[in-house]
């Protein structure tokens, strides 16, 4: 069997038995595990960059619900491939966001719920244009619950500068717009995991980060992920309190198409922001 043959049965497959297409693609070899350090330890199969132009000739997939590709891949595959995908995981590197954005909005058509990106940055980080915020305002997906935002750089590179506020701005004005639907959205920034928690000036901008995103939207579950198992999360009380709390997260929950449901459902029964936060890993942790 040559590789076109494979490619071509990997491509069914998807549809088939609802496996992960390709989220990279290598030079050389069909076998790639890497991207960056957070690359989940799951084996995937990839096909060499010379084969991208048979995903442009994809017919639709009706049984292809999740979806983690880089880039270059996604632009290649047909917008009517992708009409039931639901959750898209999106590897980019930095100067890429805006084709990025584009590509989502046009390929992602109004039943894409999650969206999850891994963006890539190099050097000192992305400096002041860093806000999930502004990421939002580029997006036109009505339909999206769930933001995640995990920026990849070089360990003890990325330094914290002065905070990225978009609350009372244009772009702020058009995040709320361009998706209104969301619930809920987890950020892993560049920074932060070159400082000790325990230090004051990152706890100070970990808390006007969320602040200023929990000002943008309202009553949404604002998540401020500080490695591969833990993260803080700040929510607002009804006579306008507001509550900083480190939880556990999970790796899967851009799997999850049902999250804003979820949300909303969790968000209307519970007051503690404890007791919130026990209940939605519950009830996240029977759907993944």
């Amino acid at each position: 069997m040559d590789l076109v043959h494979l490619a071509c049965i990997l491509c069914r497959l998807t549809a088939v038995a609802r496996l992960e297409l390709p989220v990279a693609c290598g030079s050389n070899s069909i076998f790639d595990y890497e991207f960056g350090h957070a690359a989940p330890d799951v084996q995937t199969l990839l096909p060499p960059t010379m084969f991208l132009d048979l995903f442009e000739r994809m017919r639709p997939l009706g049984h292809l619900r999740a979806l983690d590709v880089t880039l270059e891949l996604l632009v290649r595959i047909p917008s009517e491939a992708l009409q039931q995908v639901a959750c898209l995981s999106l590897r980019i590197e930095a100067p890429e966001q805006p084709r990025a954005c584009e590509a989502v909005t046009r390929l992602s058509g109004q039943n894409l719920q999650s969206l999850r990106i891994l963006r890539k940055c190099h050097g000192q980080g992305l400096g002041p244009q860093e806000s999930p915020a502004r990421l939002c305002a580029a997006l036109n997906v009505t339909g999206l619950t769930y933001l995640e935002l995990r920026d990849i750089g070089v360990e003890g590179t990325c330094t914290l500068g002065s905070v990225d506020r978009v609350a009372d701005t244009i772009e702020a004005e058009d995040a709320v717009h361009m998706v209104p639907s969301l619930t809920t959205i987890v950020w892993e920034p560049a920074w932060v995991r070159s400082y000790s928690k325990g230090d004051p000036s990152y706890q100070k901008m970990v808390q006007e980060y969320l602040l200023d995103l929990l000002d943008i939207f309202g009553e949404a579950l604002v998540v401020l992920r500080e490695d591969d198992t833990s993260a803080q999360i700040m929510g607002r009380h009804t006579e306008g309190s507001v509550e900083l709390t480190q939880v556990p997260i999970e790796e899967r929950w851009w799997e999850l198409d049902s999250w804003g449901e979820l949300w909303l459902e969790v968000l209307r029964t519970v007051d503690s922001w404890g007791e919130l936060w026990l209940e939605v890993l519950r009830t996240v942790g029977n759907c993944v």
